[in-house]
């Protein structure tokens, strides 16, 4: 893997290579975009490129390329290198409730951490040209830990370039973003996320390789681990197949419907995630596990109010998300109006805020349900 080979975000990374160019990387920065986009591969291949044993006296931003054989860029890749770490939240369950997973929600990075991130900083540089740690995830960060960063974020000791990424930069302390420079990731256009898909996965069916898309929202990462499991694509359907559904349901119905969202929340965990983990982590905290597999949900339902969003404004308008639901879109969208979608927008986006608010995932769900019949 190389700057060339990756998949959208060629601006940023013509951005980055400039002041690889011009030796003026910066001690801080903060890569941010919606998660899976991409922000810690690239903030990867800039710690290459910033040791490659090849890229030593660049003349423009296209000689900037790791080349992926030399002992510096091999062992970055791998991890291994001695100036180069990757920090990454880790689950607070106890180990022998589960201790493998760290992506579920409360997953978070803890003081100890960044102490032991502190101290490697305080040291002489080893064999790079330039140290480069990488903290994913920064918004995991518990109070202590932040509060504890701040003094080494704002003056990193010798040749050390830190690497925060976030979906969430509000969620950071204003002090941290301030020491950083931002750098903004955005979601892969459709068709060029498409057509990589397309290329790398020759025997995928090309409705899937859309329907895929569709549900990443332009985070390839994640496309690509959703392409590998096919039981997605029946839980998509699923789901899509409710909203359809929903226009004139009745109260019952509704109800019912909060009840089927919140089970294909739990297919989504047990489909996406290794067996034994998930069903460890479901006995371990159903409710988180809800949560974090819910905000995929909410993904593929915003994307079925977008697409009536832009029917209602357009009925004939290209560019839908769900290309396989386009006759069904266009059939229900005279009864969506563009208020309609907008306030069915807005309801998803609350929807995310309870998550995060320790909300009682069914009850939430009936509401969101109930406010979407209604919308």
């Amino acid at each position: 893997m190389s700057f060339s080979d990756i998949v959208g975000h060629q601006g940023t990374i013509r951005l980055l290579k400039r002041a690889v160019l011009s030796r003026r990387v910066p001690h801080a920065y903060l890569f941010v975009g919606p998660s899976n986009v991409g922000k810690t591969l690239v903030a990867t291949e800039l710690a290459k490129a910033l040791n490659c044993e090849e890229v030593t006296d660049p003349q423009s931003v296209d000689d900037i390329e790791p080349c992926d054989r030399c002992s510096a860029c091999t062992r970055i890749q791998k991890g291994t290198h001695p100036d180069f770490r990757l920090v990454y939240p880790t689950a607070h369950l106890k180990a022998e409730e589960i201790d493998e997973l760290v992506a579920m929600a409360g997953a978070e990075i803890r003081i100890e951490q960044i102490r032991d991130l502190i101290e490697s900083v305080a040291l002489k540089v080893n064999q790079a040209r330039r140290r480069v740690y990488i903290i994913t995830e920064a918004d995991a960060m518990n109070q202590h830990a932040e509060n504890a960063f701040l003094k080494t974020l704002e003056e990193p000791a010798g040749a050390t370039t830190i690497i925060l990424t976030t979906s969430s930069p509000a969620s950071l302390l204003p002090t941290i973003v301030s020491r950083c420079q931002v750098v903004n990731f955005h979601p892969v256009p459709a068709d060029e996320a498409c057509t990589y898909l397309s290329s790398r996965h020759p025997e995928a069916d090309s409705a899937d390789i859309h329907s895929i898309v569709a549900m990443s929202a332009g985070r390839l990462g994640w496309a690509q681990r959703l392409l590998q499991q096919p039981e997605v694509l029946q839980i998509r359907s699923d789901l899509l197949d409710l909203c359809a559904r929903l226009p004139g349901a009745d109260w019952v119905e509704c109800f019912q419907a909060g009840e089927a969202i919140v089970d294909l929340a739990e297919r989504w965990w047990l489909a996406t995630t290794d067996e034994e983990i998930a069903e460890r982590a479901l006995k371990a905290s159903r409710d988180r596990v809800l949560r974090t597999s819910m905000y995929n949900i909410l993904d593929i339902l915003a994307t079925w109010f977008r697409d009536l969003l832009l029917l209602s404004s357009s009925p004939q308008a290209d560019g839908l998300l769900n290309v396989d639901r386009g006759e069904q879109l266009r059939g229900l969208a005279g009864r969506y109006d563009v208020a309609k979608c907008e306030a069915a927008s807005r309801h998803l986006q609350d929807m995310r805020g309870e998550l995060g608010q320790n909300a009682n995932i069914r009850l939430a769900t009936e509401t969101l349900a109930l406010r979407l019949i209604v919308t």
